[in-house]
């Protein structure tokens, strides 16, 4: 890769995609769910 290629590269963030940004959401929602859920069962055990 030489300094030429690298002009050329996008990153891609929530910022600039937001199919992503809702995706990511959706997850971290459901890990906070499912997080939640094991807790409980630690807590009556």
């Amino acid at each position: 890769m030489n300094t030429e290629d690298v002009k050329d590269v996008k990153i891609v963030t929530t910022e600039n995609n937001k199919e992503l940004e809702k995706r990511l959401k959706e997850l971290s929602q459901e890990l906070i769910e499912e997080n939640y859920e094991l807790y409980k069962e630690l807590e009556n055990c």
